[in-house]
């Protein structure tokens, strides 16, 4: 017959004791309790104590091991076998005792069964008292937690590991899966780090100097998320926004109109045409087309290009004009040849197409070329090219410089501190020399796109990437200003301003700001 008594309260799980061994840092030290030995001899009754600690089974078997145990008067020959092991006896005492108080039992077949019949049996148990309650030991500086006869758990809504994870035994079981199953991502994911640390020091090393946007194309200073580029007016176009479009009158068919001064004849190229002649509809006089296509039916050599221009008419026909480019000298022209029409059968989508329409020009339809728009047939009226500007760009500021930062300043600045040695506040931070701040010598320029007329930069410019300032963006902004001369941010890195002028000079120590200066070329 077994009693036992009260159970302990729940556990903690066993990931509480890796979740405190990483936590402290430490290594788990095992933590051993006296180990008791009590015996019955058949049909007698065994009593486990522990207290207010819990038993912890260690060994259990009823039979017999010895000779001199519980031997049986007048009968020597039941003691002889000793050999007598019982692999049930340990479950069903744990099952009644382990994680008790106390527990008591009857060596008996009745509760074990008969396991050597012959042979006078007793009742072996071997167990030890624990905690009723895991608990932290710490012995010269190692920490341990230790439950004998249960589980331990853990539960929280955020658990943190500093440092390394040493587990000696066993696994790590995540989801019903130990962490082993995981190791080829672990090995994945230290390679991706390693060629994202490659990546990292790549870009560092090749910081990219913003271009400089020429004026009057350049529309300002852009990021696209990866390079800063020049945003460009309207008919403008290039790096710096250095091209721009002309437009001539493209109506002449027998006289070849100068375009200009050309080095070679790619310095014109078709950019857009608007077409004209009595074969448009009326609604479609003077309507534009920006497809153009290289003819095949004449040369094409370094002084002549011969395009055509197309124009996809509402229904399935396309609608063309051939005109030449030469060059003479150094001195390029323009002249319409030839008009001329096919027509798909697969939808007016798709007939106006470059490729198609050079293959078209070899089977078309010739209609005649006009030069007005109530002359019969189709020609072009307007056309405009894209050529470089006239003026030579200015010479780009400075690069980044690849001297190291002083201070706490990125490359390319030094950090200047206050007459008393202390971080400093740039000198008018908040008036005129903050370069972008109402009345600053910036204010209305491209570098300040962005700020708040207090001068410092808004949440929505495009140096804020990911909920955080680019300080690297930011002095590469300023890099790209003859009027930009530092830059000041707050220490937490919330807060920057550009400064113009005398305004990146230091003024007076103050700990919550730091000013930095553009380093001087050479």
């Amino acid at each position: 017959m077994f009693l036992s008594s009260s159970s302990p309260s729940s556990f903690f799980s066993s990931f509480f004791v890796i979740a405190l061994i990483v936590l402290f840092s430490f290594v788990l030290t095992p933590i051993s309790a006296e180990v008791i030995s009590e015996i019955a001899c058949e049909t007698n009754t065994v009593a486990l104590h522990c207290g207010t600690k819990l038993i912890k089974i260690i060994h259990a078997n009823y039979g017999r091991t010895d000779s001199e145990t519980c031997p049986m008067e007048g009968n020597a020959g039941a003691s002889k076998n000793t050999a007598c092991l019982s692999t049930s006896t340990f479950d069903d005492v744990k099952d009644s005792c382990h994680g008790t108080q106390s527990c008591e039992m009857t060596a008996s077949n009745s509760n074990f069964g008969e396991t050597c019949a012959g042979t006078a049996k007793y009742l072996n148990v071997t167990y030890e008292c624990v905690p009723d309650w895991p608990i932290v030991l710490s012995k010269d500086g190692t920490v341990g937690v230790i439950n004998g006869v249960g589980e331990v758990h853990v539960s929280a809504s955020e658990m943190k590991v500093y440092e390394n994870m040493n587990v000696s035994e066993g696994d790590i079981n995540i989801g019903g899966y130990g962490l082993s199953r995981f190791n080829s991502r672990i090995e994945d994911i230290e390679n991706a780090t390693a060629t994202l640390l490659q990546l990292q020091t790549q870009l560092e090393n090749n910081t990219k100097t913003p271009p400089y946007c020429m004026p009057p194309g350049a529309d300002g200073l852009q990021h696209n998320g990866t390079d800063w580029i020049c945003g460009c007016k309207e008919n403008w176009s290039g790096t710096s926004c250095e091209t721009d479009a002309l437009a001539f009158d493209g109506g002449d068919k027998d006289n070849y109109l100068l375009l200009g001064e050309c080095e070679v004849i790619e310095t014109f190229i078709p950019r857009e045409a608007a077409f004209m002649g009595l074969s448009m509809a009326s609604e479609y006089q003077g309507a534009t087309t920006t497809v153009f296509d290289t003819s095949k039916s004449e040369q094409q050599t370094e002084n002549s290009r011969t395009y055509i221009a197309a124009f996809q008419s509402v229904d399935d026909w396309c609608k063309m004009v051939q005109f030449e480019i030469k060059k003479d000298s150094k001195e390029c022209y323009y002249k319409p040849l030839a008009a001329g029409y096919y027509r798909s059968y697969d939808g007016s989508e798709s007939t106006c197409t470059i490729g198609n329409v050079a293959t078209g020009w070899l089977s078309r339809n010739y209609n005649d070329l006009a030069t007005a728009r109530n002359e019969n047939g189709y020609g072009i009226e307007t056309i405009s090219f894209t050529h470089p500007s006239p003026p030579t760009p200015p010479t780009p500021p400075p690069p980044v410089s690849n001297s190291p930062p002083i201070g706490d300043c990125t490359s390319g600045f030094s950090e200047v501190f206050a007459s008393d040695g202390g971080t400093a506040l740039c000198m008018y931070a908040y008036g005129s020399s903050s370069l972008c701040a109402t009345n600053g010598a910036g204010e209305n320029d491209e570098v300040c796109a962005k700020t708040y007329t207090s001068g410092d930069f808004r949440y929505s410019h495009s140096c804020r990437v990911n909920g955080a300032w680019d300080e690297v963006c930011i002095a590469n902004l300023c890099l790209s200003s003859e009027l930009c001369t530092g830059y000041q941010k707050d220490v937490t890195g919330t807060t920057y301003w550009l400064q113009g002028g005398s305004g990146s000079q230091a003024s007076y120590s103050n700990s919550d700001y730091k000013c930095c200066r553009k380093n001087l070329p050479g």
